[in-house]
Parts: structure tokens; C-alpha cells; sequence
């Protein structure tokens, strides 16, 4: 990266201030040269004199990068937290030399030689989950990643986020889906490394990898935040703390202290279902979201559950899931075909979609609407209920679409004889909160 940079300054007829001052510069400790390019063994550093220097001088030197710089979003800061994070573990200077040599003959100054780098180390990652160790467990397989990313499709000028960031591959991944996509400016170059990609991570060592690989794919200086996402009070999030799009794969079977499940409406200790609440939370109006979730999230009976799904299907959430659906090539033709495919044409959206992501097994509209009603008569009066009643029958036989909150008025005029009036006479005010409050228990208890 210096090399890159001094470049840039020599083309630009300005003068580069080096990041690293000479003496803890890879040439001048690691590989100094003779005048012939060959390794200097006279002033190269081996043994104990080696690894004096890496443990005494270099690491403390990098590490207080972190106080001296400018703001956390500068290189400069991202060194000090790296090797804040890190200890050489290589108790031999002789080893370690032996490791320097080969390292130093390697080139990674092209394009196609960074790409190699940066895959290397992605395969690194990769093979510490395959070995069972402790890395493995922030690694997404990339293909299922890039699937996401290109379902949602984000765009440059967009804000991206990840608040279980791991090993960075969705911030990475959009990095990569972002630059190939159309002929970028000098504008859209500046927007991809500032202002477009955002994360957060809990574990030491995650954050480390996550930093260092989006340095390797190219974003000089990540905006991740070395904390505990979910100890953000979710009612102290404002319009200025949304993104655009939320990118995420967050980890499934952790347990999270009492006190943090303070910050969430649904309570649960299950961390995957309050980084849930965490990414709706902070997705922007019409923002859009692709995160992976447990394939047993939509038959878990559990409060929890049945609390999160209860919000997912909520009226406005599903007509924004139907908008996005229609967006990517999904309408409500493609989506009657669908039905007809898994012969589900009677079942709910939400069956249809539960099928082909889980091949969960269809429950027939009428199926739900019976298990509605018995809910129905205990929480709504008389008249309502008959109201309600005949909402499902509208329900069950032209499908979901009918709960929709424009379609309140046409029902109401169709059981009214074309009379709000007497509607509201005769079912209340509120009729309004009821239309939209008991569609909870078409998918209460039920997958």
C-alpha cells in the first residue's frame, strides 16, 4: 500500500509522507539489499536480535499508530487496533527469518497479484473452519454470498452494513459486485472507500481478519467498530443510524446476557433472533436486507420466534417483501406459477416461500383461517368478528393479497353496502387496528 501510494504522489508531482517511519519499514529491518538487489546478510536481522526488534520496537511502534492518528476511519488507526489485537507467536528469531526470506520473494504490487493475496488469505480462513478451528466460524461460503448480494442488488451511493461482520466476506463480496458493475468514476471510486461499507464485530480475532481482509480486496481504511453490537439500545436508534442495505449471516446458538436483552423488544437470549430485531431496526425505509437465517426459524414455536415472525408478516413488512419480490423479476404471475409448481395454489405466500427456501411442509389458506378464527372469537367483540370472519372468507379464496391495508375500505364498502359510515357505526373507530391486528394469528404457532 505505501509502495501504491508513493506512486501515486510521484504522478501527481507531490511529495509522500511515508505512514512508517524507515526504520520499521520492511526494507530496512526485514530485507535490507545490497547494491546488487540480493539480500544484505551483513545488516539483516536474525536470532534473538530479530525477534528483540519484532517484540520491543515493532509491534509497540505499530501499536501506537491507534492514539497518534487522525480519526478511527484513517489507516493509520486501523494498524493500531490490528496489532493492538495481535502477539508474534514465533518464539525463534531463527524461524522467524526463515519465514521473512521466502515472504520477501514474493511480489504483490499488479492487480492479479493482490487478487492472489487476497485469496490466499480468504482460503486461510476458510481452511480454519474445515480444520475446526476457532476462524472457521466467521467464514460464509462465498457463493452463497455473492447468490445474497446479487438478489438484492446493491447499488454505489448506497450504504451497506453488516453488524455481524466475522471475516468481512459480505462487505467484501459487495466491494467486488459494486466495482464490476458498471464504469465507475473518480466519485463513485471515493464513495466505495468512504462512505459505503460499514460493520461491526464483537470477537478480537474476527476483527482482525474482517480489517485486514477488505485492506486486501482494496477499502484502505474499513469502517468497522470493534464492539458488542447487540448492547445498542435499539429506542436510542435514529433516522441517521440506518443504512440502505443490510448484509449479514449472524451467528445462531449464542446466549446474551438479561441486561442486553434490555435493548430489544422481543426478549430472548438466542442472539441470532435479536441481531434480527437489530438488522430491521436499522435498515432505512425501503431499505433492503439479505441475511441468513436458521432453517428452523419458521417452525420454532417459541415465543420468540412466533413474536419475530409475527413482525416480519405485519402488513407493511409483507407488502414491502412482495414490492421486492416484484422488483427482482418476482410478481404476482411468477409467484401464482410458483404455487402452481409446488401445488400450493391454496396456500399463503408465506407456505410458498417456506417451501422452496426450507421445503417446509403447505398449510392451505383455509387451514390458517381456522386457526385464526378460534383467536378471533376471544379478542374481538361480536360484530367485529363477524367482520373479521368475513375478511378470512375473502382470504381464503383469493389469496394474501386481501389483507392488505388499501383493501380495508373496498371490504368494508362490499359487507356495508358501499357505507363507511355505517361500517364504523357499527364496528368502531377502531376497526382500522383490527383489521390489521388479528392477521397476527394466521401464523401464530404455525410454521
Amino acid at each position: 500500500m505505501e509502495h501504491d501510494k508513493a506512486t501515486e504522489a510521484r504522478l501527481e508531482g507531490r511529495k509522500y509522507t511515508h505512514i512508517i517511519d524507515k526504520p520499521y519499514r520492511w526494507e530496512s529491518w526485514a530485507a535490507p539489499k545490497d547494491k546488487s538487489g540480493k539480500l544484505d546478510h551483513n545488516h539483516a536481522l536474525t536470532g534473538d536480535d530479530l525477534l528483540d526488534f519484532v517484540n520491543r520496537q515493532l509491534f509497540p511502534y505499530l501499536q501506537g499508530f491507534k492514539a497518534k492518528a487522525s480519526g478511527p476511519n484513517t489507516i493509520e488507526y486501523k494498524i493500531g487496533e490490528i496489532f493492538s489485537e495481535i502477539k508474534n507467536r514465533i518464539q525463534s528469531g531463527y524461524n522467524l527469518r526463515d519465514i521473512i526470506d521466502p515472504i520477501d520473494g514474493l511480489r504483490f504490487l499488479s492487480q492479479t497479484e493482490k487478487h492472489e493475496l487476497s485469496h490466499l488469505y480468504e482460503a486461510k480462513i476458510k481452511n480454519m473452519g474445515n480444520a475446526g478451528r476457532n476462524g472457521g466460524e466467521y467464514y460464509t461460503p462465498r457463493p452463497l454470498i455473492r447468490a445474497i448480494i446479487k438478489v438484492v442488488d446493491p447499488r454505489i451511493g448506497e450504504t451497506i452494513y453488516d453488524g455481524a461482520v466475522g471475516s468481512g466476506g459480505f462487505l467484501c463480496e459487495a466491494f467486488d459486485y459494486l466495482k464490476s458493475g458498471k464504469k465507475l468514476t473518480t466519485k463513485d471510486l471515493t464513495t466505495l472507500q468512504t462512505r459505503t461499507f460499514y460493520g461491526k464485530e464483537k470477537k478480537s480475532l474476527a476483527y482482525v481478519i474482517a480489517i485486514m481482509n477488505m485492506i486486501l480486496h482494496g477499502i484502505e481504511a474499513p469502517n468497522i467498530i470493534h464492539t458488542n453490537t447487540l448492547t445498542e439500545n435499539l429506542a436510542d436508534v435514529q433516522a441517521k443510524d440506518q443504512y440502505d442495505v443490510v448484509l449479514a449471516n449472524p451467528p445462531f446458538g449464542g446466549k446474551e446476557r438479561p441486561e442486553v436483552q434490555q435493548n430489544f423488544h422481543i426478549r430472548t437470549g438466542e442472539t441470532a433472533f435479536l441481531f434480527l430485531q437489530h438488522f430491521i431496526r436499522l435498515l432505512k425505509a425501503g431499505g433492503r436486507g439479505g441475511i441468513v437465517i436458521k432453517n428452523t426459524f419458521l417452525s420454532n414455536t417459541d415465543n420468540a420466534s412466533v413474536s419475530l415472525r409475527k413482525l416480519l408478516l405485519q402488513h407493511c413488512t409483507r407488502a414491502k417483501l412482495l414490492e421486492g419480490l416484484e422488483e427482482k423479476g418476482f410478481g404476482p404471475d411468477q409467484l401464482a406459477e410458483m404455487q402452481k409448481v409446488i401445488d400450493a395454489e391454496n396456500s399463503d405466500l408465506f407456505d410458498v416461500l417456506a417451501h422452496v427456501a426450507y421445503a417446509l411442509p403447505t398449510l392451505s389458506r383455509e387451514q390458517r383461517a381456522v386457526k385464526a378464527k378460534v383467536e378471533i372469537s376471544t379478542h374481538f367483540n361480536s360484530k367485529q368478528q363477524v367482520f373479521l370472519d368475513f375478511v378470512l372468507s375473502h382470504y381464503v379464496g383469493v389469496g394474501v393479497e386481501e389483507l392488505e391495508q388499501a383493501k380495508l375500505a373496498p371490504l368494508l364498502k362490499l359487507r356495508y353496502h358501499n357505507s363507511i359510515n355505517d361500517a364504523v357505526a357499527d364496528l368502531g373507530e377502531d376497526i382500522g387496528e383490527a383489521f390489521t391486528g388479528f392477521q397476527k394469528y394466521l401464523y401464530q404457532g404455525v410454521a
